[in-house]
């Protein structure tokens, strides 16, 4: 249980580093966006969206950090929280879930680049980009782990 202790500490620290990581890159963005980008309809989008993506991480990591926090103080959370962490069913159908949902995904990207085609070479090419890296992680996560076993 120490371990797991130690394990619920490290990963405080790193989601305080992530939180304010974010927190400095959202302020860059608000004052580059403000700076430099034109009051467009498109900038204003995009400005809306990083604000809401990293509103999304700050809320993410509170709600980590609170979690965690409080699993450390009372001795039960922290024994249902390893016990939730260490299931193997659980992690027997996220490993099926993520598998499944890395196909899913792959099939929607070379759709989505077929019908840019059409339409927006730009963008075709971005996404065949996207797809080749995406099938790249995943063959490179599947022989790191399969080689780690």
């Amino acid at each position: 249980m120490e371990n797991y202790k130690k394990s619920l500490t490290t990963g405080i620290n790193f989601m305080y580093i992530g939180l304010l990581l974010s927190m400095l890159v959202t302020i860059g963005l608000v004052i580059y966006s403000y700076s430099v980008m034109d009051n467009s309809d498109i900038g204003d989008f995009v400005h809306g969206l990083q604000t809401g993506m990293f509103g999304g991480i700050f809320m993410a990591l509170i709600l980590g950090i609170v979690k965690s926090k409080k699993a450390l103080k009372d001795e039960n959370s922290l024994k249902q929280s390893y016990i939730i962490a260490n299931d193997e069913r659980t992690k027997f159908v996220f490993s099926k879930m993520s598998l499944t949902a890395v196909y899913v995904e792959h099939f929607f990207l070379m759709l989505a680049i077929i019908v840019s085609g059409f339409f927006n070479e730009v963008i075709c090419l971005t996404l065949l980009v996207v797809l080749v890296i995406s099938i790249a992680f995943k063959f490179s996560l599947y022989y790191y782990f399969n080689n780690m076993i």
